[in-house]
């Protein structure tokens, strides 16, 4: 009975070490000494299969195999591995089956940070740090805060004052051989004006898709004035060139001696646009170009004033005198615009280039005003006024309004650089043209004839341009 057992026991062992061997043939060892997954078992050395830690199985008894069989492999960093199937119990002088080893682990990939395009902007925390930060919300307002250097384009006036020569007929007329330009006939610029604008946008869709931006600027009102006197020699005086009628006829208004006449310019800025923008490109805040539509409205406002004041003393040399003329303009224009703006952008550097073009009211006002004051310092309470001056007359006195269409392009460029994660460092140029406004200049009518209805109001128009370099800080959040 013995001896049959040991026969049914060595039966089932060849049989079961038969059909093992067709469900896991040899295959080449892999490099490094891993076991090939392909295969899911261990490593073979020469065609025999070898369990770590137990002898090869050969002849003579060996150590029977515990019921637990071999841990599994552990897997790679990331999904760990499934256990081990356990082995087969020995049988007294054979060693037992091994185990089944574990699935290896599935590896993680690195992080590297977010995509070029991402909604989380990659950079580091400042300009002079290497190390990286990684925002974990988007951007979704900016607000800024600009100092710009206005440049407008100056006044070019006709001859507004003269030397006069009181021999000429008629002294102080324009083309007489003692007649010399004082005021007039070239451009007065009032220099470079500062102004500030401050900026608003809201992040409607990401990343940076659509766009709702606001800007408002206002520049300071800057004032220049010429200040010019006679002589003292009583054979020469100053002129305010005129005509009667016909310009082929001048004149002029004269300031005799002694006197003193004093021109002033005057010039102020505002402007406003809203804009929805949308990205055409979408490559929202990663490295990369954008090309972007600009759609909305534009509000602007352009006022400028003339104003001379002149004092002498008439022909009796008893009687102080004093004329003051003043013209004022104002053009407010409101109208829609488009645009398309191209962005450029890579690490922490952005380029902007960008042109738009607006159309259409254009409000215009002229303000016109005289006033003449004669006092007789040997008469007591001798005191006179007039509503008049020299170029203000009854017939051209008051305000005076009317409403055109007008036309603003606009051109301009930007760089940008970001100091620190949110916080950006600006600086660009714009060039803004209105085709047809009313300068205060233009408005004088020089017709003083007595008959009709003399001077009028021209209503005059001529272009204009703003030149702008600005610099500032753009927090977005």
């Amino acid at each position: 009975m013995r001896i049959k057992a040991t026969g049914v026991w060595l039966a089932a062992l060849w049989m079961w070490s038969t059909s093992a061997r067709a469900q896991y043939p040899a295959y080449p060892a892999p490099a490094y000494g891993y076991p090939n997954p392909a295969y899911g078992m261990p490593m073979q050395q020469g065609g025999v299969m070898q369990v770590q830690g137990m002898p090869a199985p050969g002849p003579g008894p060996g150590p029977a195999m515990p019921a637990a069989g071999m841990p599994g492999m552990p897997g790679m960093p990331g999904m760990p591995g499934m256990p081990g199937m356990p082995g087969m119990p020995g049988i007294p002088g054979m060693p037992g089956m091994p185990g089944m080893p574990g699935m290896p682990g599935m590896p993680m990939p690195p992080s590297e940070g977010p995509p070029s395009g991402s909604l989380l902007q990659r950079e580091p925390a400042n300009a002079w740090s290497d190390s990286e930060s990684y925002v974990a919300n988007p951007i979704r307002y900016h607000l800024g805060w600009e100092y710009a250097f206005l440049f407008l384009k100056g006044f070019n006036p006709p001859p507004l004052l003269a030397t006069a020569d009181l021999l000429d007929l008629p002294p102080g007329a324009v083309g007489q051989p003692g007649t010399s330009t004082l005021i007039g006939d070239r451009e007065y610029g009032l220099g470079t004006f500062g102004s500030f604008r401050f900026t608003f946008a809201a992040m409607l869709i990401d990343p940076e898709c659509l766009i709702f931006e606001s800007n408002f600027i206002v520049s300071e009102n800057r004032t220049r004035f010429l200040t010019f006197s006679t002589d003292g020699s009583g054979l020469t005086a100053l002129a305010r060139p005129t005509f009667d009628t016909d310009p082929a006829f001048p004149s002029a208004s004269l300031i005799l001696d002694p006197g003193t006449a004093r021109d002033y310019f005057s010039q102020g800025f505002l402007g406003g646009e809203a804009n929805v923008k949308y990205n055409f490109s979408g490559m929202g805040y990663g490295d990369g170009s954008s090309i972007i539509f600009i759609g909305g409205m534009r509000w602007l406002q352009l006022r400028e004033g003339y104003r001379h004041d002149d004092f002498f003393l008439q022909a009796d040399n008893a009687t102080n005198t004093r004329v003051i003329d003043e013209f004022g303009t104002v053009n407010e224009f409101i109208g829609p615009q488009v645009g398309v703006q191209y962005r450029a952008r890579l690490d922490r550097c952005t380029f902007d280039i960008w042109g738009k073009y607006a159309f259409g009211q254009l409000n215009q006002q002229i303000n016109i005003a005289g006033f003449t004051e004669m006092v007789d310092p040997s008469v007591v309470g001798s005191r006179t006024f007039m509503q008049t001056g020299t170029y203000a007359q009854a017939t051209n006195s008051g305000n005076f309004a009317r409403t055109r269409m007008g036309a603003v392009p606009e051109f301009g460029l930007n760089f940008g650089f970001a100091i620190y994660d949110g916080l950006h460092f600006q600086i660009g140029y714009t060039f803004l043209y209105m085709n047809r406004v009313l300068r205060a200049v233009d408005q004088i009518d020089f017709n003083q004839a007595a008959a009709g209805p003399t001077p009028g109001v021209p209503f005059q128009e001529s272009s204009f341009w703003i030149q702008m370099l600005n610099l500032g800080l753009e927090w977005r959040f």
